[in-house]
């Protein structure tokens, strides 16, 4: 028997980890994989699942009955758990809900599998339902759980199922990866600083750039980058009145709106602060050194630090579901705070 995620682009340590466990029979109850939007997360825990139920001699093969029902989606021994639609949190009864199913056999397979999304999302009260089953689950139940930041799970959640963190990759992998995509070609040709930006931006996600790269996620990339540099702008002016009233401009009502706005924003300040410290920088944010010179120059390390903290403290409770409104309100004051103290 031999195992290999071909699917899996660069994790060269993770897949050979998971390879060998899987080789070895030896496949634990439960693991946490961990990493951005589009680094792969569900993509290797189909992967997994593929490979375990497998009855091909190369796993997975892709051909055999388990192998397509799996990545066809109608695998009856592998349920996903999401956030439902509108919610922003996994309820204690979806948990109970796969409680009562896992102590089912399987319908098909040797093994039944819960891959659980979004993870972070499950209340207190759904991580404490959790417990039990993830301490004492059936010989032949695994529980595939992926997340963002494994930290916002309970202690004791955490302590129960090792953690994997996915690789986030380079600008230049992501752009040997892209190589191969039509529209990541068009782009190159036609316009590389912007497909430049647009790798930087993806957050060495593989999914985050390829979802970039249709012309109308590309614009609208490229206007969140004017978007920042607008709001840097304003930021740094004197007039408090109108940076206070930008965040009608924002447009922001989602969580998801405000993560990714705070994000672009932090990967911004970061190539700023990097400015600080050396005269030559790879930019991850702006397309050159030339446009973060000016903001540069107009903050002082102390304050590029400061607005990192209060970056790295509204996502933090943005995750935690904190009201939003208040949240927004905050953000903007603490900002403007630590640019003009």
């Amino acid at each position: 028997m031999s195992v290999c995620f071909d699917r899996i682009y660069a994790n060269e340590h993770l897949k050979s980890h998971f390879c060998a466990v899987i080789e070895n029979n030896n496949f634990p109850h439960a693991v946490i994989l961990e990493g951005v939007k589009g680094s792969g997360r569900y993509t290797l825990a189909l992967e997994i699942a593929a490979a375990m139920g497998c009855t091909g001699m190369s796993k997975p093969c892709r051909l055999c009955d388990n192998c397509r029902k799996t990545y066809n989606s109608i695998n009856p021994d592998i349920i996903t758990v999401s956030l439902p639609e509108g919610k922003a949190t996994i309820s204690v009864e979806q948990i109970r809900e796969v409680k009562s199913m896992a102590v089912t056999y399987p319908s098909e397979g040797d093994y039944k599998f819960f891959i659980i999304r979004d993870c972070e999302k499950m209340t207190v009260q759904a991580q404490n339902a959790f417990l039990k089953i993830l301490e004492e689950p059936p010989s032949f139940v695994i529980f595939i759980l992926l997340c963002t930041n494994a930290s916002l799970l309970l202690p004791t959640v955490v302590s129960r199922a090792p953690v994997f963190r996915m690789q986030k990759l380079t600008s230049d992998e992501l752009t040997e990866f892209l190589s191969g995509d039509e529209n990541a070609k068009k782009l190159m040709e036609r316009d590389p600083e912007g497909f430049k930006h647009i790798v930087r931006g993806a957050d060495g996600s593989i999914g985050k750039a390829l979802e970039n790269m249709d012309k109308r996620s590309m614009n609208g990339a490229l206007k969140r980058y004017d978007r920042i540099s607008d709001f840097l702008t304003v930021l740094c002016g004197n007039d408090k009145a109108m940076f206070i009233g930008y965040e009608d401009e924002l447009v922001i009502k989602k969580r998801e709106e405000l993560d990714a706005f705070v994000c672009e924003l932090r990967y911004a300040l970061r190539d700023i602060l990097a400015l600080k410290r050396a005269s030559n920088i790879d930019t991850l944010f702006f397309i050159n050194e030339d446009s973060a010179r000016e903001f540069c120059a107009q903050l002082t390390l102390k304050s590029i630090v400061d607005l990192i903290g209060v970056c790295d403290d509204t996502m933090r409770s943005n995750e935690m579901n904190a009201n939003i409104n208040l949240l927004k309100i905050n953000f903007m004051s603490r900002l403007w705070k630590s640019t003009h103290s």
